[in-house]
């Protein structure tokens, strides 16, 4: 488990065919992580905006959990693998440790997401597909 970087882009021992690709990808990573950002945030602000109105759906409880883990996700990767990427790092330096705890938390909120994605399916498909299941999701249970 966890994430293994053979060496950095930083490392003197690419020629220069190689650094091309390696710097498009790296350009190409970033942007990526940076718009997954801004539309976290921009979703988190909806989500306090109208709590008032989501509180009424189960539904976006889990909503809430996975944007939760998602913005974890992309602290950790803008504060571990974006440096990690463009930074040499020993193996006995306090860069290291930070690495591996980074990792251990990326893999955790990889879970999580896939943990709350699966929740939202089962939650739709009780809406949708078969309600008797809904009893799952509910606070509390009409008998009508």
């Amino acid at each position: 488990m966890g994430l293994l970087l053979n060496e950095s882009m930083s490392t003197s021992n690419m020629t220069t065919i190689e650094v091309v690709p390696v710097v498009a990808a790296v350009i190409v990573f970033g942007t990526l992580v940076a718009i997954g950002t801004i539309a976290t945030a921009i979703f988190i602000a909806v989500l306090i905006k109208g709590r008032q109105k989501f509180a009424e759906f189960p539904f976006f409880v889990m909503v809430w959990h996975l944007t939760v883990a998602n913005a974890i996700h992309m602290v950790m990767v803008i504060s571990t693998i974006m440096p990690i990427m463009l930074l040499e790092i020993g193996d006995d330096s306090p860069t290291r440790q930070w690495y591996i705890w980074g990792s251990r938390i990326l893999d955790l909120t990889e879970q999580a997401s896939l943990y709350f994605a699966l929740l939202m399916t089962i939650n739709r498909f009780a809406v949708f597909v078969f309600p008797v299941m809904l009893i799952a999701f509910a606070r509390y249970v009409d008998n009508g």
